[in-house]
């Protein structure tokens, strides 16, 4: 079996959620710029990762009165960004560019949003987020929102609240027809299972490991991972410490993270799993400042994807499995949901 190394090479590499816009937000407030080519090129260069949702995300305190707002910012940051990388990064609207971007060399960014609180129940603002290529968004973050109900932070019996609203329901058969695929990461009991009823396409929870390994409510039981895996939907692998192992965060390792993995495995099959990391390192410090404890990443650079793909070697997955987690799997998603 050849390398980590040399796999990852030759796959199209996708991490499904990293949080570009609140980072960027962060530290422009601080007087950085060039952030994607100071903090970010290196290490995914080294991590052979061709694309990345880069998630746009607004703070409670923005909300609802200047959400559109803080994303609209955003949104321009990532541009000029862009704009300033000389030609190492490209926004990407579909798979198709997607793959032109890994032909030329580029890194491609695909617009996500983490939470549909900002939108304030104006559906129609959609319109304009995707013609600036927003293709991937939640109904909500961990909070109740407009749209539905949020999961919460504690390991405790799955929280099942309020489901989907009349206006959250609406909005899942916008984006749908629309060609944005709906992200249920943190929804939920009762709104994911009422996405789950409604939904015609696949959909994704983008940085969700599994509850049996680490129970806490961000993650999904065996019963959610079977109907995602049914519909033909992923969930991404999340190194954020607390979320891969609840009960012992200071020890979370690669070796935790594979767990997830082969349990998701085993429970619904190899084509559910995709990588989804939610790295924090970049936010760290200004999390700190705000009075929160920051989480600790499992894979704090995407230069350690390999390392991944080492444990998942040594896990016994075949090079076709491991080219399928890293990328293929979501490639797929995107190519049913948002061409």
């Amino acid at each position: 079996m050849r390398t980590a190394d040399q796999m990852l090479q030759d796959t199209f590499v996708i991490d499904g959620h990293l949080d570009v816009g609140l980072t960027l937000e962060y530290k422009y407030a601080a007087g950085e710029k060039d952030v994607l080519m100071k903090d970010y090129l290196e290490p995914l260069r080294k991590g052979h990762v061709d694309c990345v949702a880069a998630a746009l995300f607004v703070d409670s305190e923005y909300l609802p009165d200047h959400g559109i707002r803080k994303i609209m910012e955003q949104i321009s940051l990532i541009y000029d960004e862009v704009a300033s990388s000389e030609g190492n990064y490209v926004i990407v609207r579909n798979t198709d560019e997607m793959l032109k971007a890994r032909e030329n060399g580029q890194i491609g960014l695909l617009l996500a949003i983490e939470g549909a609180e900002a939108i304030e129940g104006r559906i129609g603002i959609l319109s304009a987020l995707y013609e600036l290529g927003v293709r991937i968004i939640s109904p909500c973050w961990s909070r109740t929102t407009w749209a539905a109900d949020g999961a919460r932070f504690v390991p405790v019996e799955k929280y099942e609240g309020t489901g989907l609203t009349d206006a959250g329901r609406e909005f899942v058969r916008y984006c749908e027809k629309k060609g944005i695929l709906i992200d249920v990461s943190h929804c939920n009991l009762k709104s994911f299972w009422d996405i789950a009823d409604m939904a015609e396409k696949p959909f994704i929870a983008t940085h969700s490991n599994s509850y049996a390994v680490s129970p806490v409510d961000r993650n999904l039981n065996d019963e959610q991972i079977r109907f995602l895996a049914s519909k033909g939907g992923v969930m991404g692998l999340n190194g954020a410490s607390f979320i891969a192992d609840f009960r012992d965060p200071a020890g979370a390792d690669i070796g935790r993270l594979a767990d997830h993995m082969m349990h998701e495995r085993a429970v619904g099959g190899i084509g559910c799993v995709s990588v989804g990391l939610d790295q924090s390192e970049h936010l760290n410090p200004f999390i700190a400042e705000l009075g929160d404890t920051p989480e600790f990443d499992i894979i704090p650079s995407h230069s350690m994807l390999p390392e991944l793909a080492d444990e998942m070697i040594r896990r016994g997955l075949s090079e076709e499995e491991i080219k399928a987690v890293f990328g293929g799997n979501l490639l797929r998603v995107l190519h049913e949901t948002i061409d």
